[in-house]
């Protein structure tokens, strides 16, 4: 995870951008690429500040897919914030692992809301609660976008930073 709020928003551009591009080529890949930056977020900024980026991210993947309704990802994004914004204390900032962990559940309370809000509200929606959705939705698709989150955000900083961190340490440790 990156130590300055600059490193988030290189992350949120990097992710808006490979939700614009992989789509495009690779239509049944389904990873949510803006949830690691919206995670991140969380230990930068304010509750009301991360809630906007929230909405935001889920406004723009509901205007850049077919989505049943508008402002659905929106809101279920928001309502997650909401409910994982103080889980966040739980977990410290500079582990590396911190980002999987926490998109993971991102992703699955995120499953489960926008199922829930599916249920409740669209009577229209053909969705169906069954094992087939438990075992793809609440397990196999969070676990690729925790993996997506820890080998394009969280491996390349640990390791750019230890690399930094030895080389510095090197060059001070032959100058005395």
């Amino acid at each position: 995870m990156p130590k300055r709020f600059f490193g988030l928003i290189v992350s949120f551009a990097l992710a808006f951008l490979l939700s614009l591009v992989v789509p495009s080529f690779f239509s049944k890949v389904d990873i949510s690429f803006l949830i690691p930056p919206l995670v991140m977020s969380f230990y930068f900024v304010s509750l009301k500040k991360a809630a906007w980026f929230a909405l935001a991210c889920g406004l723009f993947l509901d205007s850049v897919n077919l989505m049943p309704r508008l402002a659905f990802l929106g809101s279920t994004y928001l309502a997650t914030t909401f409910i994982l914004y103080p889980v966040r204390l739980y977990f410290f900032k500079d582990a590396f692992s911190t980002l999987a962990i926490m998109t993971y559940l991102f992703s699955v309370a995120a499953s489960v809301i926008q199922a829930l809000v599916a249920l409740l509200l669209f009577l229209d929606f053909p969705f169906t609660l069954s094992p087939t959705w438990l075992f793809c939705d609440c397990l196999i698709m969070p676990l690729l976008d925790a993996a997506f989150a820890l080998f394009f955000f969280s491996l390349p900083h640990f390791f750019y930073t230890h690399y930094y961190k030895k080389k510095h340490t090197r060059s001070h440790t032959y100058a005395s």
